[in-house]
């Protein structure tokens, strides 16, 4: 009950809130002396057949009580709305995480993500297979599988990854205080001339590493073409010619080159970045002229490659080696395996 001071009498408080928000609008029977206009009659009030427990048990307060009740758990429509909306949210971005996820699986073991038949490639495949794991794939799949699979996303997401980690590497060259560039060119599938782009620096531990940043494509292979494109990939990493302290390229004219060269043009605005050729193609040049210029170094490697294609084309050739390096295995008890060993080389 509450007591109206401005009417001196008393109102049923539930009653007074039912019919304030008009959910007495469809009650049969409604009561005004304890809604609008109060009840002050005190002789007859109380008691277990006075009017306050006649009201109680009325259905006027029923009607009210539960209307307010109905009221209090209902929720509007908006809300429904939103909260459908928060719930297909988070569906969807734990769903986005698994793309994520499995993109960076196929590319991180070298994987194709894509094949000639869509449906049996090996991307779908894993998404399948991991919606056992996340029930929510399987209905979201089947909903966003042309917007969020869609082989133009895929390339997106690898992109994103690969401006991630070499936002990681940069970061750490940037906080040394030098670095070199290493350098080479090669021609890919379509004969498109792609120069290979490594930095090589040294970090606060003293530890040297060499990290490869990308390809780059290039019209000509000109010394000068190929310093533009190194000065512009510094430029876009923001690696100023200040620190630049080596270049490495091969044996080239067109590298290696004393007035045209790239190094020669590179060196001429940064005479500290100095010029070495390439130890690994060094050490390639100087095998090969090694086993060119010496006979029998040159039959003795001739024919161990002879040797291992016969035994690599013929399944019976390839068991009988595999087995007489075993028996020369058991007879000498050497610590090297050579039969593991040569049917790793024959595979």
């Amino acid at each position: 009950m509450h007591y109206d001071t401005s009417k001196k009498s008393v109102l049923c408080f539930t009653c007074s809130k039912a019919s304030a928000l008009g959910l007495l609008n469809k009650a049969k029977h409604i009561e005004p002396t304890f809604i609008e206009k109060g009840y002050c009659n005190w002789k007859k009030a109380g008691g277990k057949c006075g009017i306050f427990q006649t009201h109680n048990d009325s259905k006027c307060h029923a009607f009210a009580v539960q209307a307010l009740h109905h009221r209090q758990l209902s929720t509007p429509v908006s809300g429904l709305l939103s909260r459908q909306l928060f719930a297909e949210q988070v569906n969807a971005q734990k769903c986005l995480h698994v793309i994520f996820t499995s993109i960076v699986y196929l590319a991180r073991q070298g994987l194709a993500l894509r094949g000639h038949n869509e449906g049996e490639v090996n991307f779908s495949q894993l998404l399948k297979s991991r919606s056992h794991d996340v029930p929510e794939m399987a209905q979201w799949l089947n909903k966003r599988a042309n917007n969020f699979t869609h082989h133009a996303v895929q390339d997106e997401i690898l992109h994103l990854y690969a401006d991630a980690a070499l936002r990681i590497i940069l970061s750490q060259v940037r906080k040394s205080q030098s670095f070199a560039v290493i350098v080479d060119g090669s021609q890919d599938i379509c004969r498109q001339e792609q120069e290979s782009i490594c930095m090589r620096y040294v970090d606060e531990q003293l530890w040297p590493h060499e990290e490869f940043v990308g390809f780059y494509a290039v019209d000509e292979t000109t010394g000068d073409r190929l310093a533009k494109c190194i000065k512009d990939c510094l430029t876009r990493y923001q690696l100023p010619l200040e620190r630049f302290r080596g270049q490495t390229y091969d044996g080239a004219s067109n590298m290696s080159g004393v007035y045209n060269g790239c190094q020669a043009i590179l060196a001429r605005e940064q005479p500290l970045a100095s010029y070495v050729h390439c130890s690994a193609h060094c050490t390639n040049l100087i095998a090969a002229a090694v086993c060119s210029s010496s006979t029998l170094v040159r039959d003795a490697v001739q024919t161990v490659n002879d040797f291992g294609v016969l035994c690599s084309a013929s399944g019976k050739f390839k068991a009988l080696l595999i087995k007489t390096a075993d028996e020369r295995e058991e007879e000498n008890d050497s610590p090297v395996a050579p039969g593991p060993v040569i049917r790793h080389a024959l595979e």
